[in-house]
């Protein structure tokens, strides 16, 4: 992404974190194309474990201005002890925002979410999203360019929830995005019976939502024996 904090690059060789230097290139799609280069400090290079290539992942902080990489082409220049490879990472896209139009009221123990915004990545690239949260934690389930759907965690305290969503390597601001309430509590009660034809029910318990919101009430009935 344009503002994108860390870089990380895939391949083989890259030796340790002293010896290895990185630049990226942005060939741009300006009206006046030009070729920019950007150092980008090594911060750790690890093996991916998750394949039995060897693989090598090594991640770099890109040294950028106030406007970040502009629109184009990039790609990375590894330097390791005089040897030079040049490697395509793909196209620069804008940054990741996280946006609310109306604002939501959740039960703390909601088990599934949605985040709003732009820029996303979606589906099937939807893990490239990592959402942090300030009251729980959640895994991305399913993504769009404007929508990510997460599972929640743990149970959510407070009374409010943020959100910050990070996509290819550009982290958002943290934005409210629901207010939290408890979740609704029915209180225990004993042979209570109801007349066949009834027309209405009263529960009693804690936690519910106003009369003009929308509940849905469940009922197990029970077959009689003899």
């Amino acid at each position: 992404a344009a503002g994108a904090e860390e870089i990380s690059i895939r391949g083989l060789r890259f030796g340790s974190i002293t010896e290895v230097e990185v630049s990226i290139v942005v060939n741009t799609t300006s009206s006046k194309r030009s070729v920019l280069q950007y150092p980008c400090t090594v911060s750790n290079i690890v093996v991916d474990t998750t394949t039995l290539s060897g693989e090598e992942i090594l991640s770099c902080v890109p040294v950028l201005g106030a406007s970040g990489l502009p629109s184009g082409q990039v790609s990375a220049v590894v330097n390791r002890n005089g040897g030079t490879t040049q490697i395509t990472l793909g196209s620069v896209v804008p940054n990741p925002t996280v946006s609310v139009s109306q604002m939501p009221t959740w039960a703390k123990t909601v088990p599934t979410f949605t985040i709003s915004g732009s820029n996303f990545a979606p589906s099937p690239h939807h893990l490239s999203n990592v959402v942090t949260l300030s009251e729980s934690s959640c895994s991305v389930a399913t993504a769009t360019a404007t929508q990510i759907v997460c599972v929640m965690g743990p149970a959510m305290n407070g009374t409010e929830i943020r959100a910050s969503v990070k996509t290819y390597g550009a982290t958002t601001p943290f934005v409210k995005i629901a207010n939290l309430i408890d979740p609704p509590l029915i209180n225990a009660t004993v042979d209570v019976k109801i007349p066949t034809r009834s027309t209405s029910i009263t529960i009693v318990g804690q936690n519910f939502a106003a009369a003009s919101a929308s509940v849905q009430l469940f009922i197990n009935a029970l077959t009689p024996s003899c």
